[in-house]
């Protein structure tokens, strides 16, 4: 039994995972376009500020919420100034057990960001959520293995919906849309700081 205690101490999840029902009502609830989720907001601003100095500010935000961020690019054409990045969170999908096996889950999560740059206002979209899911097993006959799964997130929410469902996928999707939205409301405080 001493094998299991690394893997049975890293995710634990306190309370029961979320309902089917209640992963099927969060995924109705979230905007979506063209049968994708994506998340679009328009954001006033200090209007005092340059397109310069709210692409700099929109970048320390953008390293304040997400842990990493890369393909960052600032640009400027007819319509104006655009930050487009890929930010990375990472979430925790708890640990399922039973006698013969443990089951322990986290994802990394990419997220597209474009922010456009408009006088006092700008507009942020996340879009493109690509969850790349990593279940770790550990078995009383097979020992251990490593399973890896890279899905948008509308496969991840019919992963999680199907009847046998892993509580795991459930909680990695619940935590997925929970933390985009809560880093998207932390965006939206930080851009309309001012100073």
């Amino acid at each position: 039994m001493l094998v299991n205690a690394p893997f049975f101490c890293l995710g634990q999840q306190k309370g029961p995972p979320p309902s089917i029902q209640e992963i099927s009502w969060l995924y109705e609830s979230l905007p979506k376009e063209n049968g994708k989720v994506r998340w679009h907001e328009s954001i006033n601003v200090d209007s005092t500020l340059s397109a310069a100095q709210l692409a700099e500010k929109a970048k320390s935000a953008l390293l304040r919420i997400l842990p990493k961020n890369r393909e960052e690019e600032f640009t400027e054409d007819n319509n104006g100034f655009r930050l487009s990045a890929i930010g990375t969170y990472f979430v925790k999908g708890g640990s399922k057990n039973n006698y013969f096996y443990h089951v322990e889950g986290a994802a990394e999560v990419d997220v597209s960001i474009n922010i456009e740059f408009h006088n006092g206002s700008c507009s942020v979209t996340l879009s493109d959520v690509a969850v790349f899911i990593e279940e770790g097993f550990l078995s009383v006959q097979f020992g251990s293995k490593r399973e890896f799964t890279q899905a948008s997130l509308e496969d991840v929410y019919a992963l999680s919906v199907k009847s046998n469902a892993k509580k795991i996928e459930r909680r990695i999707f619940q935590q997925t849309v929970t933390q985009l939205q809560e880093k998207l409301d932390l965006l939206k405080i930080l851009m309309k700081h001012k100073g």
